[in-house]
This record gives C-alpha cells, structure tokens and sequence, in this order.
C-alpha cells in the first residue's frame, strides 16, 4: 500500500464553480486530495501545463457537467477530452472516469460508456465515495477515502478525549478487518447492545469537528451513533470523580455479566464454561481466575466447546483464532 491519499482531478464548468467547490470540500473532508483549479493554481504558472499535468497524475476524473456547461463550447471540452485520451491508457475496466450530473441535462455522446451520477439524488454522494475506494483498492492507496469519523476509531482510546468508546475493541478490530476500511450498515446493522458501552458528548464532538458544517455534522453523527447501536439520549456517567455527559447503551456491562451462569469443565487451563443466547456472548473462566467475553459467537460453537475432548484446543481453533475477545476480570 502506498502512503498517500487518492488523487481526484475535477471536470466543471465556470457557471457550477459554486458547486463544484462543496464537492471539493467534501471530498477533502473524506480522504481524497482533489485538484480543483481554483485552489491548486498558483500565480505565474502555465495554467494549460499544469491542468495536464494534474490530469495526467490523478488516479480518478471527475467531469462534473450541468445543463449550461454541456452546451458550452471551450475548455471544459477540452479537459473532457484530455481525460478521455489518459482512460484510453487504462487497462479494461479501470474506474477513472465518474461523470456527475449536477442537475438535469443530457450526458454527452462520447462519456455514455460511463455510469453516471445523478447528484441530486440522496445516495449520490456515497455512490462516489464507493467508486472511489474501489479505485483507491486498484490504486494500492493506503488512505481510502469515504471512512468518516470511523477511521479515528480506529485510533489507541487514549488518544480522544475521555476515552473515546468504553469497552469497544471489537469494533476497532472490526474497523481493520473490514477490506475498504469502513463499516456500513450492509456490514454490520446495529452492533449488539455489548460491544459498545458509551461515547462521550467530547469525544463525539471532537470526530465530528474535522465536518465543517453543520448540516454534515449532524449527519455523521446521527450515522455514527446508529451503527454502534447506541439510541439512548444524554446520560450522566459518573467515572473516577468526573461526570461526563454521553450517549450510552440502555444495557450495562455489570448487567450482562450478571446473566451469564457458567459450567464448570475439567480441563487443564480452562475452569469454567458460559453462554448467553440473547447477546451470544461466551463467557471463559480459567484457572488462573481470569474471564474473558467472546463476541457474536454462534450457540453450535458453545456447545462444541462444553463436548470437546480438549476445551482449551476447541477455544483456540474455532473460537479465540475468528471471534472478537476482551478480559473483563
């Protein structure tokens, strides 16, 4: 993987410059490094040199077109067909061109081989974003764009504020196994009510800052709450003298763990055995007196571990090597 962001050169023409920047803004807030001509060129440069250059070097194009421009003669054609010479140089089946429709109008005869993008439309903005990371796996780019506030997650908690998420590595080791470096709803619909504790009112904003508006604010975090599951409003948490104001599960970890009446087992490193079918946490005592949660773990496999000859084989191999974990004692 290479370290740097993907590179999205951008197609418009002067009557949607207004438009064309809330693209920019956007795309810079997801990850990606536009080139937009009105931020990228300098006074005293070759203008026709360097927007080739720029084409030439950008992993993707975007041709963002109206029903004015697609009309208009000049260098908006010009571009178009600068970029439709580089796709030339693509191998089949390569995302490079993305042409956007900001309004309604007639796409072009020579960009129809192309899907499009109707930006009126709701999804139209995550539709990009999904071409783009897919490009962005061709790419070898380690910066995928499109992760929102999900990729900060990913971060040590100590990093954020009043740490971040309670009780939620299996989230951030979700996070990194996920291939395009983000969690969707088609990828996880609401976590279960164990895995995620609470995230303060700080450290929620903090995320959400790096959205300059907000109107995306508000949308990152109403997604960003409904993917790990959390619908409770403000609630005071009382930790180590600090009260902090968060959003927090309706379910508590001492309760959960309260539920959960274990099995003793003879084994040699493992004491005793439980499982809750509601939450599919399994619960692992071992000799040492540590406890551990297994996470999202299929009822079949508890029992497989209560009948194995070897528990602590049957705990390596089937359950600890593909199941999230964490010690709670």
């Amino acid at each position: 993987m290479s370290n740097r962001y993907l590179r999205v050169f951008l197609i418009y023409g002067s009557e949607d410059r207004s438009a064309v920047r809330k693209i920019y803004s956007r795309l810079r807030e997801d990850g990606v490094k536009p080139w937009f001509d009105e931020k990228e060129l300098l006074p005293g440069q070759d203008w026709n040199l360097e927007i080739k250059q720029a084409a030439r070097s950008s992993d993707a194009i975007l041709v963002c077109l109206s029903s004015c421009s697609v009309r208009k003669e000049g260098y908006i054609q010009k571009e178009i067909k600068l970029a439709l010479d580089i796709a030339e140089e693509k191998p089949d089946g390569t995302i490079f061109i993305i042409p956007v429709k900001l309004d309604p109008c007639e796409l072009p005869l020579r960009l129809q081989n192309w899907q499009w993008v109707d930006w009126g439309n709701v999804d139209a903005y995550d539709k990009v974003l999904r071409a783009l990371r897919a490009r962005a796996a061709e790419c070898g780019v380690d910066h995928l764009p499109g992760a929102g506030p999900l990729v900060q997650i990913a971060r040590p908690f100590d990093s954020l504020p009043a740490r971040l998420i309670y009780r939620a590595a299996d989230l951030r080791d979700l996070i990194h196994k996920n291939q395009d470096g983000q969690l969707s709803s088609d990828d996880v619909p609401v976590l279960p009510l164990e895995k995620v504790a609470a995230i303060t009112d700080e450290a929620l904003t903090e995320i959400l800052s790096r959205f300059q508006s907000d109107e995306r604010r508000a949308e990152e975090k109403e997604k960003l709450l409904a993917l790990i599951g959390i619908h409770s409003p403000y609630r005071e948490w009382q930790e180590v003298n600090t009260k902090n104001h968060c959003f927090r599960n309706d379910l508590d970890f001492e309760e959960i763990q309260n539920v959960i009446q274990r099995v003793p087992v003879r084994s040699s490193n493992v004491s005793s055995i439980g499982y809750d079918a509601q939450t599919k946490i399994l619960e692992v005592e071992f000799h040492s007196s540590s406890v551990y949660h297994y996470f999202s773990v299929p009822e079949h496999l508890f029992h497989g571990l209560l009948s194995a000859s070897s528990h602590g084989k049957y705990l390596n191999n089937y359950i600890k090597s593909s199941y999230a974990y964490q010690q709670i004692r």
